[in-house]
C-alpha cells in the first residue's frame, strides 16, 4: 500500500516484520486473530497524517514474521517478550498501544508486565480478564461451552488446521472476517463445519473482494498454525502468569466494543465490559464505548470513527503528560552460550574427593541432621530440583519480556548492603546460623519499627 514502509527486525531471537508509516510519538499496532498487519492499514494512513508514527508488526507467527514450530513458544510471555525487543530494535522508550482481539489480550499483559513501556492503551473487543487462580482457562470454556466451543476445538495441533484446508482457506477467511455470530462461536465437527464456513457469504461494504484476496495470499503461504498456537498457549500461559494474579493494569486505557462482537455477547466474556467492572483492575481506565451495530472487526468496520477514538485518546494522554525522549537503543542480553560453561564431566574429581572417601562431617551438620535430609530425598529423588536447572533457557525465553537496561548497578536500587562473610561456604545460614539470623533480623528491623510506630 502506497507510503507504507516494510521492514524486518530482529526482536527476541525471531525477525518480526513492520509495515509503518509517519513521524512522530509512536503507536504500537497489535492485531488478532486471523489477521496481520493489513487489518490496520486504515489507521496506518490515518495516524500518520495526523502526526504519529504508526507501527504495525506482524506477530509471532503471522504474516512476514517467523513462526517458531515449537507449540510451546507462543505464551503471554513470548509474545510480549517479543514486543519489547521490537521496541528497544527501533529505538522507543515508551509508546502508545492499540491492540485488537489477541493484540488486546497481549496489549493488557504488555501493561501488566512492563507498564514502563506504555504510554496509554486502547484496546477493541478483548477486555482484561483478571487471572482465575482455581480453574485453567480451557477447564472453564469447556464448562461452559462443550468440545465444539472454537478455542476447545482449536487445541489439537494439526487437526484443524486439516479442516480448514479441506473446507478452503479463502472461504474459511471469508466467514471469520464477515460472519462471525453475535454469541459463542461453535465449530462441530465433520460436515457440519464444512455447511457452516462453505455457506455463500456476500462481502461487507468494508472488506473488498481484493482486500479479502490480499488475506488470502497471505494465509496461503503461512497457513493458520501459527495463529492457532496462541489459543494452544492459554493453559501455559496461566501457570506461568500465577505471580501476576491480582495484579492491576496501571496504565491510562480506553476500551472499545461493538455490539454484535461475539465477545461482548458470549457468558463469562461481557461481564467484564462494563465500565465499573473494568475499572476494578484497571484503575486508570476512562472509558468504555459500545458501538451500535458494529461487529468484530471494528477497525475496519468503522475505520473512521476508531480512528478519532485513539486521536482523541492520545491526545488528552499527550497534553496531560510530559514527552519523554526516545532512550538510546538496547537490545536484550544475548543468551548465554553453553560452551561457555564446559560440563561438570569434563572436570577432574570436580568434588575433590576419591569415589568411596569417606566425607567427614564439619562441626555445622550433625549425622542425625544428615540422616534426615537422605530420608526426605530416599523418598523423592533429585528430579524434580534438578529441573529447575533443565528449564534455564526456557526461563530465558520467558524472561524477555522483563529485560530493562543492561547496567546492572542500577538493577537493585534499593539496595543497602552487600555482606562478605569470610572463612564461609555455601549453606551459611547452617554453618553460621547465629550470625545469618542477626543479618536478617537487624535488616527487618528497620522496616518493621516504623510501620509499628505508624499504625
Amino acid at each position: 500500500m502506497e507510503g507504507i514502509e516494510h521492514t524486518t527486525v530482529r526482536a527476541n531471537g525471531i525477525n518480526i516484520h513492520l509495515a509503518e508509516k509517519g513521524q512522530g510519538p509512536i503507536i504500537l499496532l497489535l492485531h488478532g486473530f486471523p489477521e496481520f498487519w493489513y487489518s490496520w492499514r486504515h489507521q496506518i494512513h490515518a495516524l500518520a497524517s495526523l502526526g504519529y508514527r504508526a507501527v504495525a508488526p506482524d506477530l509471532r507467527g503471522y504474516g512476514d514474521s517467523d513462526a517458531p514450530a515449537d507449540v510451546d513458544s507462543y505464551t503471554y510471555f513470548h509474545l510480549v517478550g517479543d514486543l519489547i525487543g521490537v521496541l528497544d530494535a527501533i529505538g522507543a522508550d515508551k509508546v502508545f498501544v492499540v491492540g485488537h482481539d489477541w493484540g488486546a489480550f497481549i496489549g493488557w499483559n504488555l501493561c501488566l508486565f512492563r507498564p514502563d513501556r506504555v504510554k496509554a492503551l486502547v484496546n477493541l473487543s478483548v477486555s482484561f480478564s483478571p487471572r482465575n487462580a482455581m480453574n485453567k482457562p480451557l477447564q472453564t470454556f469447556r464448562a461452559l461451552y462443550g468440545d465444539d466451543y472454537y478455542i476447545c476445538r482449536f487445541q489439537e495441533p494439526g487437526a484443524i488446521e486439516t479442516e480448514f484446508a479441506e473446507i478452503g482457506i479463502d472461504k474459511v477467511l471469508k466467514y471469520f472476517l464477515t460472519s462471525l455470530p453475535a454469541g459463542p462461536l461453535f465449530l462441530p465437527k465433520g460436515k457440519a463445519l464444512r455447511d457452516q464456513l462453505g455457506i455463500p457469504i456476500t462481502l461487507p461494504s468494508w472488506l473488498s473482494e481484493e482486500e479479502l484476496n490480499y488475506y488470502v495470499t497471505k494465509y496461503e503461504n503461512t497457513g493458520f498454525t501459527g495463529g492457532l498456537n496462541y489459543y494452544r498457549n492459554l493453559d501455559l500461559s496461566w501457570e506461568l502468569t500465577a505471580p501476576w494474579t491480582g495484579s492491576q493494569v496501571e496504565v491510562p486505557a480506553k476500551f472499545i466494543v461493538g455490539d454484535l462482537d461475539l465477545t461482548y455477547n458470549t457468558p463469562g466474556f461481557n461481564e467484564s465490559m462494563t465500565f465499573d467492572e473494568l475499572k476494578k483492575h484497571v484503575p486508570l481506565l476512562e472509558e468504555v464505548v459500545v458501538m451500535k451495530g458494529v461487529g468484530h472487526f471494528l477497525q475496519e468496520e468503522k475505520a473512521d470513527e476508531i480512528n478519532q477514538h485513539i486521536h482523541a485518546f492520545f491526545q488528552r494522554i499527550l497534553l496531560l503528560v510530559l514527552e519523554r525522549p526516545e532512550c538510546k537503543h538496547r537490545l536484550p542480553p544475548e543468551r548465554p552460550d553453553a560452551e561457555n560453561f564446559g560440563e561438570i564431566s569434563s572436570l577432574e574429581n570436580p568434588f575433590g574427593y576419591e569415589p568411596g572417601t569417606p566425607i567427614p562431617l564439619p562441626s555445622w551438620l550433625s549425622e542425625e541432621e544428615l540422616n534426615y535430609y537422605v530420608s526426605k530425598f530416599d523418598k523423592t529423588g533429585f528430579l524434580g530440583g534438578l529441573n529447575y536447572y533443565r528449564i534455564f533457557d526456557r526461563s530465558w525465553e520467558f524472561n524477555s519480556t522483563m529485560v530493562r537496561e543492561s547496567d546492572h548497578s542500577t538493577q537493585v536500587p534499593l539496595l543497602e548492603e552487600v555482606v562478605v562473610l569470610e572463612g564461609l561456604g555455601h549453606f551459611l545460614q547452617e554453618e553460621k546460623p547465629d550470625e545469618i539470623n542477626k543479618q536478617l533480623h537487624d535488616f527487618f528491623q528497620k522496616f518493621w519499627f516504623p510501620f509499628i510506630s505508624f499504625h
